[in-house]
């Protein structure tokens, strides 16, 4: 099943806080860097869907 778009942004929170601790390693540091990319990159496939189907309701009442 996959996440919402506001449980993704939970999750990048999450990342981000963690990211923002002074005592994480680099190791660890690059694995949290590359999760929050693949976040953001389904945030983006999140709204891009979005964006379509809005354009497609419009699109049907014109």
């Amino acid at each position: 099943m996959s996440k919402t778009y506001k449980q993704l942004s939970e999750d990048l929170d999450n990342i981000m806080a963690e990211l923002q601790n002074e005592d994480s390693d680099i190791d660890e540091s690059i694995t949290k860097y590359k999760q929050a990319t693949e976040l953001i990159q389904k945030m983006e496939d999140h709204l891009n869907k979005a964006k379509l189907e809005i354009t497609k309701i419009e699109d049907s009442i014109k």
